[in-house]
């Protein structure tokens, strides 16, 4: 503006100076549109010069933001010089239109559950003719609604397990089973059923269990929201102390349904309410009833004679005879008459200390203080073989378990069954605390190894074995096999869920009923390979 206002100036005082008669008002007035016309020269964007806008490019990025049970809400990347976006979705054989926006984002609503989509999205503009220009369509996008919340039905409870059963939810790939552990949700397992056994539980102990469905799609999982939650009981195994009635609720004065002997063992379920159980009556399929918590006794225990390794019945003391004496024990409360050291002399091989594995032999001798001892595999081949030599083996059931079966133990070794004589044992993985318990309660007493007298455990001896010697691993090379002291070899004939203890037969002075706490149990018991030994009569 000062430019052209100096210009008219100068062209002014030029012509006064020559005579010419110059009229200001006319010459010198500037109107509105020369001051925008200069001052836009003066910035370098005159009208006229801006492109007109000829193409788009396509929507980049084409992502699912955020899925719920009933939409799907789809974001994308802006494009320059878009000025809204039209979004498609595949529909009877065709991509369809079903909206438009100005936003980077998009929700589809009112969709069923668990279903798939397949979503485009095109930009677009008007040009300055009002033309409407458009982009090609974006990449296509594959996604899904959530599946439907799960809901729980009934529950089918035992001593140590549950049995979980919900509704099928349409479409649902599987089911994510969670428990409520420790102050929070954990999960248990993916399933595609729609049940789920949950074991190794305590008994008489209140659960809390929740499930979600999920469906995978194109290597995406979905997981729908938690449906209801689940709360059950373990049952109990309890016997009756005295003759009991059986009534029809949790009252003196209710129905008498059936009248139940001393020493039956029940099934007990849920809490104890008001001095009064909830049982299952034997001998129906599933009437239950109500009987007095005080008539039951809160514990189960075996009646088992424990013989005394260093007693002098039987022969002569083995001081480190305990894995022989355990078994002469049980075979003798299975109706056998035996004694340790018969047991120990024909049907335990032994070996000198350091070139043999107990899980073959026993280590030494258990008649001197030297000796070291002889692992559940030899107990197991000793039981078959006495019993086999009296030509009843088919009547009796032997059970091994053992960590050094699967080889997850302290020493990493697993065991080859061939090279032991266990006819048609049955073999498995170390039992569980609840496992040992439902031994107890199918009445059969379980030879276990743990430390002696519950006392903390340390690496006594190692050794080196050499593979394809009699008695240690077949095939070639050496492996080096850890010993943990001080251990022992006992019968565990009862447990006490109130006080939580397992009661024993301690082999080690013939006492009966001795108590060891479930953990101090549980702690040696892991070290030493979750070893048993289980005998009983079919």
């Amino acid at each position: 503006m000062k430019k052209i206002i100096a210009a008219f100036t100068a062209l002014f005082m030029t012509a006064c100076s020559l005579g010419i008669e110059v009229c200001a008002d006319s010459e010198i007035k500037l109107n509105n549109s020369e001051i925008i016309s200069d001052a836009a020269d003066n910035n370098n964007e005159g009208v006229g010069t801006e492109s007109d806008v000829t193409s788009l490019s396509q929507p980049e990025k084409l992502v699912s933001k955020k899925n719920t049970v009933s939409s799907n809400t789809i974001s994308w990347e802006a494009v320059e010089n878009a000025e809204g976006y039209e979004i498609y979705y595949w529909r009877s054989g065709n991509f369809v239109k079903i909206g438009e926006t100005a936003q980077t984002e998009y929700t589809n609503k009112n969709k069923s559950h668990g279903t798939k989509y397949m979503y485009k999205v095109k930009a677009y503009c008007f040009n300055k003719k009002g033309e409407k220009i458009s982009s090609p369509f974006s990449k296509q996008l594959t996604t899904c609604t959530l599946p439907d919340k799960v809901t729980m039905n009934t529950t089918i409870t035992s001593k140590n397990s549950l049995k979980l059963r919900w509704q099928k939810v349409s479409k649902a790939t599987g089911y994510s089973v969670y428990m409520y552990k420790s102050g929070k949700w954990v999960r248990l397992a993916d399933t595609s059923r729609t049940e789920y056994n949950v074991g190794d539980l305590t008994s008489a102990t209140a659960y809390r269990f929740k499930v979600r469905a999920y469906r995978r799609l194109d290597g995406v999982t979905y997981t729908g929201s938690f449906g209801n939650e689940k709360k059950s009981y373990t049952n109990q195994t309890v016997k009756t102390s005295r003759n009991v009635s059986v009534k029809s609720s949790g009252s003196s004065s209710s129905k008498t349904l059936a009248t139940i002997p001393a020493n039956t063992v029940l099934s007990k379920f849920g809490a104890v309410r008001n001095g009064w159980i909830d049982i299952k009556i034997p001998g129906t399929n599933s009437t239950h009833g109500w009987i007095k918590y005080s008539d039951v006794k809160p514990y189960n225990n075996l009646n088992v004679n424990c013989i005394n390794q260093n007693g002098y019945a039987g022969g002569r003391p083995m001081p480190m005879g305990c894995e022989a004496t355990s078994l002469a024990t049980v075979l003798n409360y299975i109706g056998f008459s035996t004694n340790k050291n018969y047991i120990s002399d024909r049907y335990v091989p032994s070996g000198p200390l350091g070139s043999v594995d107990p899980n073959y032999a026993f280590t030494g001798s258990p008649y001197s203080y030297a000796g070291l001892g002889v692992y559940a595999p030899v107990i197991a081949q000793a039981a078959n073989n006495f019993i086999g030599d009296r030509h009843v083996r088919d009547n009796y059931v032997i059970e091994l378990n053992t960590d050094y079966i699967t080889g997850n133990n302290i020493n990493n070794e697993k065991i080859s069954p061939s090279k032991l004589s266990l006819g048609n044992t049955k073999l498995s993985g170390g039992l569980t605390s609840n496992q040992i318990k439902h031994e107890i309660d199918e009445g059969h007493p379980v030879i276990v190894w743990m430390a002696t007298n519950g006392k903390g455990m340390y690496i006594k001896n190692t050794w080196t074995l050499y593979k394809g010697s009699k008695y240690t691993q077949p095939g070639g090379g050496s492996y080096r096999f850890i010993w943990y002291a001080p251990q022992h070899c006992l019968v565990i004939t009862g447990y006490d869920d109130v006080k939580g203890q397992f009661i024993f037969g301690d082999v080690l002075t013939g006492a009966q009923n001795r108590r060891f706490s479930y953990g101090t149990f549980e702690s040696s018991y892991k070290i030493l390979g979750r070893q048993s030994v289980v005998i009983y009569k079919k």
